[in-house]
């Protein structure tokens, strides 16, 4: 590609960044949640408002035999939507879907994986509540406005600087 060529990419890119941030701004919350999910994450992952197969959980994240996580959340969460979201972006971000086997778990029917009796978990659970807490704080902070999809397009906005991409 010549010089002229790779300058062009580089606008177009540029300028569809650009009109993804305008639209995140009027976009509805499941769909910022799909947009913002590889953002916020650090990496690409797939958002699914469907049941979680694990039971007694309101979201999940398994990995796929690819090494492309998967999260599901419970449809009907209502206020809790974003905390659950947020929780399961945090196992992504802190690395914890890089220590878990591959499967094809995230095609399990609704509720029909017994609970992970793990005591190594909870050690995890810990680290993700505080990513979340630290999460929920600055979206609040930042939020505009300042409902669950403000919180989002907050976080989202944060790791689409530069600096914060790694």
């Amino acid at each position: 590609m010549t010089k002229a060529g790779v300058t062009g990419m580089s606008d177009l890119l540029e300028r569809i960044d650009q009109a993804i941030d305008q639209m995140a701004d009027d976009m509805s919350l499941s769909v910022m949640m799909v947009i913002a999910a590889p953002t916020i994450a650090g990496r690409p992952c797939i958002i699914r408002r469907k049941a979680p197969g694990s039971k007694d959980a309101y979201g999940s994240t398994t990995v796929r035999p690819d090494g492309l996580p998967v999260i599901r959340i419970d449809p009907d969460l209502g206020k809790d939507t974003v905390k659950i979201y947020l929780h399961e972006l945090a196992h992504i971000r802190l690395g914890h879907v890089d220590q878990v086997r591959r499967t094809n778990l995230h095609l399990a029917a609704p509720r029909s994986i017994p609970a992970d009796a793990n005591p190594s978990i909870r050690e995890w659970e810990n680290q993700v509540d505080d990513q979340v807490n630290e999460w929920l704080r600055y979206g609040r902070k930042h939020a505009d406005p300042g409902d669950q999809l403000g919180i989002i397009q907050a976080l989202y906005k944060h790791y689409k600087k530069p600096n914060k991409r790694g």
